[in-house]
């Protein structure tokens, strides 16, 4: 073993009450084996706890995208889908999901890279920063990050007005209350 190697910690399992308190992310150093017996010094990330700017873009993209695979699964059939055209569409890649099928369906313009609608707006400000963070390590700033989560907020609430206005689909929609609209309507993120 390397003397300077530190074992890696195991995440805490215990009683909440009982946990350690929290400390700064930090690389922690490892000893890994390779397929030929060596060993050598590695370095592994820890995620969790990093870099809450990083993430949040992340997860509203996910959010996002599990909203567009939910609308097309949801109104596909009624709006002439037959299930092996929906299983091929729902197979494709994110862009052509959202080109070909997600705006084309719902009235958005169909290249949200120059779109003025609430999906272009998160494809700019969301959706490539998401790919900038997640696959060239991008530290977005603050302003980045409240735009990424307001646009992916914004088209998650743009999408279904068009869905409840849309009367061939409406009825597919869960009925939600009035008051449960309007509550999520005048609610804003909290910012930190």
């Amino acid at each position: 073993m390397v003397a300077d190697a530190k074992p890696v910690v195991a995440p805490y399992a215990g009683s909440p009450d009982r946990r350690p308190a929290w400390r700064p992310p930090q690389d922690r150093v490892r000893v890994a084996r390779g397929s030929d017996g060596s060993r050598r010094r590695t370095r592994r990330r820890r995620y969790a706890g990093v870099c809450v700017d990083c993430r949040a873009p992340n997860d509203g993209s996910t959010a996002t995208e599990l909203l567009v695979s939910g609308v097309l699964r949801t109104i596909g059939q009624a709006k002439g889908y037959d299930q092996g055209r929906l299983t091929n569409v729902l197979g494709a890649p994110f862009k052509a999901r959202v080109t070909d099928h997600f705006a084309a369906l719902l009235g958005y313009d169909r290249d949200p890279a120059v779109g003025s609608d609430a999906l272009g707006e998160w494809w700019r400000g969301g959706y490539l920063l998401r790919n900038s963070v997640v696959h060239a390590g991008h530290r977005p700033s603050d302003d980045e990050t409240v735009r990424a989560v307001d646009t992916a907020r914004a088209l998650n609430f743009d999408a279904g007005d068009r869905l409840a206005r849309d009367a061939s689909v409406a009825h597919l929609v869960l009925p939600v209350p009035a008051r449960l609209w309007h509550a999520a309507a005048h609610n804003s993120p909290r910012r930190r």
